[in-house]
């Protein structure tokens, strides 16, 4: 007996089960594309934020250093490198004083961190507390011999530190301010 004409029993149930599954697919295909649209938008909101946050960190008016545990440079600013007058490239790996020019760092061919002032460098200890303890630090004044524009020179720096913990592990904030200026117009003021 030939089929009806609009198919056996069977083959409705199975058109509805088609239609149905077709139905539900349709849903999902749409709920995944609204997930890729959330997802994109995420995505572009996520990176607008790291281009801000690198834009302030990048243009921000103070040199800020990011250095690692053994106090190895891994980031600069734009004011660093004018600071240091030396392109961030070429500070990234070194130690925090090699990387900024101070003449203590000649002291030893090991470079900083083994010469004798080192020991006691107010910069270094203060890194390293903030590692160990961390404890941020503000306003810790330290008075280093640099090298700048091609000449010696003593400089009076303020530093503050700051311990983040971020995926590839811990890092210091070193924002390190020039206030040689300052001092040296207040020591004419008051002589010592």
């Amino acid at each position: 007996m030939p089929p009806l004409l609009g198919g056996t029993q069977d083959e409705k149930k199975t058109r509805e089960q088609l239609m149905s599954e077709l139905a539900e697919l349709r849903q999902r295909t749409g709920e995944l594309e609204a997930l890729e649209m959330e997802h994109k938008r995420a995505e572009q909101t996520l990176r607008g934020s790291q281009e801000e946050l690198f834009a302030i960190y990048d243009l921000a008016p103070i040199p800020m250093i990011l250095v690692d545990r053994e106090r190895r440079v891994r980031k600069v600013n734009g004011a660093t490198v004018q600071f240091v007058e030396r392109p961030a490239e070429r500070m990234i790996g070194l130690r925090g004083g090699e990387a900024l020019r101070c003449l203590h760092s000649l002291d030893d061919p090991k470079g900083c961190r083994f010469g004798p002032f080192c020991e006691t460098c107010p910069v270094r200890l203060t890194v390293l507390d903030t590692f160990e303890t961390g404890q941020t630090h503000h306003h810790v004044e330290a008075r280093l011999p640099f090298a700048r524009e091609g000449r010696e020179e003593e400089i009076d720096l303020v530093v503050s530190t700051r311990l983040l913990s971020l995926p590839r592990g811990q890092r210091v904030l070193v924002c390190v301010d020039d206030v040689t200026e300052r001092k040296r117009a207040e020591e004419k003021i008051i002589p010592e």
